[in-house]
């Protein structure tokens, strides 16, 4: 809802989520921007794993990193920062994804 939302608001150009990109039941960021692309920014995920390899090796193939425009806005969705990624808090629930829109204004 949130996203179509941001997609809607002409003063918003860019979105850039981080997490749930991974390979778990949870991670549906993929899957969410995907049902909203007017077009996906094909090699985007494979660049990202690509530059990702020289810093946390084949980890990277657990991203399912992506992007696409719609609406005239850019979406992009990455992995979780490797800080996080994988960690859970001290009531042990899973670290959880979080968005950020970009606006021209």
């Amino acid at each position: 809802a949130k996203l179509r939302e941001w997609i809607a608001d002409p003063g918003v150009d860019v979105v850039i989520s981080t997490g749930g990109t991974g390979v778990t039941g949870r991670d549906v960021t993929p899957e969410a921007f995907a049902s909203v692309y007017e077009k996906e920014i094909a090699g985007f995920g494979e660049l990202f794993r690509m530059i990702s390899f020289d810093k946390i090796g084949t980890s990277t193939i657990q991203s399912r990193a992506t992007a696409g425009v719609a609406g005239g806005t850019y979406l992009f969705a990455l992995p979780a920062p490797a800080r996080t990624a994988g960690t859970r808090s001290s009531n042990g629930s899973s670290t959880t994804a979080s968005s950020l829109a970009i606006s021209s204004n």
